[in-house]
């Protein structure tokens, strides 16, 4: 049977999430399948002139950055920000571009082949679910990874090391896309699972995403199927609350524990936060950076201090207009993703990882059968 090309970046996209791995250096699977797509149909990809200025702009005040605080002894190896921030507007390019396909009936993704593209989500968000619970009741995986909380499927850490926050937004990110477009009852029970998952991540930046889309998108607010599932939740506790286990209950209070000031991973995020802008006002006013290969930390668990060091205030503007300049040529399904993810990233730097970048092109892309009516199979 032949495949159509939009159903075959569907295809590779999604098998490329199986794991996190490095490959090589700073890459991974997703990596390399988002610049294959690219290359081989960048005679489709258009980009506007408010999109080369703005990014030229930002590429131009982050290079004149570095320039400016060359100590002659800089972390070469943190020029790999250069292509992290290159890479996520490439990926909201290729955004726009897919949704600007479908207006004009060019590869309209309507279930090519008779696939319906939610079909995707649903093997990656069931593979996400068995996952996490082998994670969980599974010793052996607690062994080898030695963290206490559950990361992004086979991910390159370091031992007793998680990437449990960006793990939370992206099972929580899934279940916001069956909450929105599930059509089936399986896609009930997996956006549970998922929920559920998210809950062992242990993790406040999924909490997040799914109450700022409960406040913003989801209307109405309650319904039948938010209602049962409160109701599911709280049977299940009184039935099996003695047998649920410490660690469980553990994981799940860290979830919904918002007192920033006894946390000492909220506490860490916001003394990097203050340190960048105490750094930046030090060295030039905000007006430039510092540029992340003269400084001594490589994350900032947030973009505004990371777009601090890496290019100042003019870097904070650049890429809050690049954002919106985007989201204005986009349809309000993949617009949500794309707002949810960004606003999240606050948090921490979400958007530069190309684990989540993937995840958000999977997402935007499986929401234009549903903009375009397809019945999914």
């Amino acid at each position: 049977m032949k495949i159509g090309k939009y159903t075959l970046i569907l295809l590779l996209l999604t098998f490329s999430l199986l794991t996190n791995a490095k490959i090589v250096a700073h890459f991974r699977m997703v990596d390399l399948v988002i610049i294959f797509y690219i290359v081989t149909h960048s005679r489709h990809l258009s980009l506007n002139r408010k999109e080369v200025a703005l990014i030229s702009a930002f590429l131009v005040v982050i290079s004149v950055t570095s320039f400016l605080n060359f100590d002659g002894n800089p972390r070469v190896h943190e020029i790999v920000f250069y292509y992290k921030y290159l890479f996520f507007f490439l990926t909201l390019i290729l955004i726009r571009n897919l949704t600007k396909a479908r207006r004009t009936s060019i590869d309209t993704p309507i279930c090519i082949n008779k696939i319906s593209p939610m079909l995707f989500i649903r093997y990656l968000g069931v593979y996400y679910i068995i996952f996490n619970f082998l994670f969980f009741f599974n010793n052996s995986f607690l062994s080898v990874t030695g963290a206490s909380r559950v990361s992004i499927p086979f991910s390159s850490l370091d031992v007793g090391t998680s990437n449990a926050p960006a793990y939370s937004i992206i099972l929580f990110a899934i279940a916001i896309y069956f909450d929105r477009y599930g059509k089936s009852q399986l896609d009930s029970i997996i956006s549970f699972g998922l929920i559920i998952s998210a809950l062992l991540a242990g993790s406040r930046s999924g909490v997040v995403i799914f109450v700022l889309y409960i406040i913003f998108y989801r209307r109405p607010v309650f319904d039948k199927r938010t209602v049962s599932v409160i109701l599911i939740c709280i049977v299940g506790i009184i039935l099996y609350g003695d047998n649920i286990s410490g660690v469980f209950l553990e994981l799940v209070s860290r979830t919904f524990e918002f007192n920033l000031m006894s946390d000492t991973s909220a506490q860490d995020r916001l003394f990097k936060q203050f340190l960048a802008i105490e750094m930046t006002l030090e060295k030039s006013a905000m007006f430039f950076g510092i540029g992340h290969e003269n400084t001594s930390i490589t994350w900032y668990d947030g973009m505004v201090g990371n777009l601090l060091i890496i290019g100042g205030a003019p870097a904070v503007l650049i890429f809050s207009m690049v954002i919106y300049v985007t989201c204005k040529s986009i349809d309000d399904g993949p617009k949500m993703f794309v707002i949810l993810f960004t606003a999240v990233s606050l948090i921490s730097e979400f958007v530069l990882t190309s684990y989540v970048c993937g995840i958000l092109l999977l997402l935007t892309l499986s929401t234009e059968e549903n903009n375009n009516a397809a019945k999914p199979i």
